[in-house]
């Protein structure tokens, strides 16, 4: 049986030039020490600021699975 882990959000960083928000985040396992291994970060890009339904969001998570979400 697999384990379980929690994330939180360790930080968030707009970037002005880039326009892109990078999401930070950490893993836990149930005891709440630290998975440093299962990291990962998002980062949000293509953002309509004035119509919030229109982002694209890629990442990579635990260093092997790539992603990418849109929403239009």
């Amino acid at each position: 049986m697999g384990s379980t882990l929690n994330f939180k959000i360790s930080s968030l960083n707009w970037n002005e030039q880039t326009q892109r928000l990078l999401i930070t985040n950490e893993a836990y396992d149930p005891d709440g020490n630290r998975s440093p291994s299962n990291d990962y970060t998002l980062t949000v890009h293509d953002i309509d600021l004035t119509n919030f339904s229109q982002l694209s969001i890629s990442g990579t998570t635990f260093a092997t699975t790539d992603f990418t979400y849109h929403r239009n």
